[in-house]
């Protein structure tokens, strides 16, 4: 690289670097070049860096340098393969576009783009947010394509109580991607809502519903780490397989299922209602219990 000073005027320093990233440690296939190009006063610092392969561009001007640093970042990317380890496939990026203000105490950020992973029509992504030294907020998630519409909001903390909770609704999902079989025109549709800290995971108030033939699945669960219990429940109404046509090969009315207890001593029971092409329908009672290493039913 390169760099001059003139310490006479307010342009304290205009620099050049150019770093070369090698395969090995990156991954891909070819080296990646980094251009940075940076100018700057007593009070201010602009940068530009230009990632040669994916022609991605970065701007950014941080502000009270030797104060509170305040920055304004925007990033664009074009277009990006990311290869996966095995096999072939690959996830691309289309039209990323990343845009950050503030400061390290309260800092806000904007990331929209287009989206191709194996086995997914294109989705349109986004994440709108505000963050601090403590976590972040996403108060706007947004995933839409042909294959998926989902919008939510979560709240990331990395501090000291690590915590993730989310609330997502499912305006649309077609299993077809990871359930060649399901038919089409038989759409998801759905809300979840789960928390995961230090102390366990608790999935609440979320289900799945088949509009089109009125089929719904609700799951209710809490598995606590500090005093290892267990307490779940899921119920259902209207499944069938197939769900397409008036014939099939097996179909639940309802069912009420429960656990409850401790990792090393738990409980489960309930009713489900069965039938299949070759059996009548009926009524099971599910009544068992089990532990670390068995189960009994």
């Amino acid at each position: 690289g390169d760099a001059s000073f003139d310490l006479t005027s307010d342009l304290l320093h205009v620099g050049n670097l150019v770093l070369r990233l090698d395969p090995e440690l990156t991954g891909h296939t070819e080296t990646i070049n980094i251009g940075v190009r940076s100018e700057g006063g007593p009070d201010r610092l602009g940068l530009r860096i230009d990632v040669e392969n994916v022609a991605a561009v970065a701007h950014a001007e941080i502000r009270r340098l030797f104060e509170e640093p305040v920055w304004d970042i925007d990033v664009t990317v074009p277009h990006y393969r990311w290869p996966l380890r095995d096999g072939d496939e690959s996830v691309e990026i289309h039209d990323l576009n990343v845009s950050s203000t503030g400061r390290l105490a309260a800092w806000s950020l904007d990331v929209s783009g287009d989206v191709d992973a194996p086995g997914l029509r294109r989705l349109s992504v986004g994440v709108t947010g505000d963050g601090n030294p403590d976590g972040f907020k996403a108060e706007s998630l947004r995933a839409e394509g042909a294959d998926l519409a989902v919008t939510g909001a979560a709240t990331v903390v990395w501090a000291a109580d690590r915590m993730l909770e989310t609330s997502l609704a499912i305006a649309r999902l077609d299993p077809r991607f990871l359930l060649p079989d399901w038919p089409e025109a038989y759409p998801i549709e759905g809300a979840v809502t789960a928390s995961l800290d230090e102390e366990g995971l608790k999935i609440s108030d979320s289900r799945l519903v088949v509009p089109r033939v009125g089929a719904e699945l609700q799951v209710q669960g809490d598995i606590d780490q500090v005093d290892r219990s267990v307490l779940g429940v899921m119920r259902w109404t209207n499944l069938r397989w197939p769900l397409d046509g008036d014939v099939y090969d097996i179909k639940s009315d309802y069912a009420d299922v429960r656990v409850g207890g401790t990792f090393d001593a738990w409980s489960v029971n309930g009713t489900i209602e069965l039938g299949a092409r070759d059996m009548p329908e009926g009524i099971f009672t599910i009544d068992g219990n089990g532990d670390r290493d068995a189960a009994r039913i």
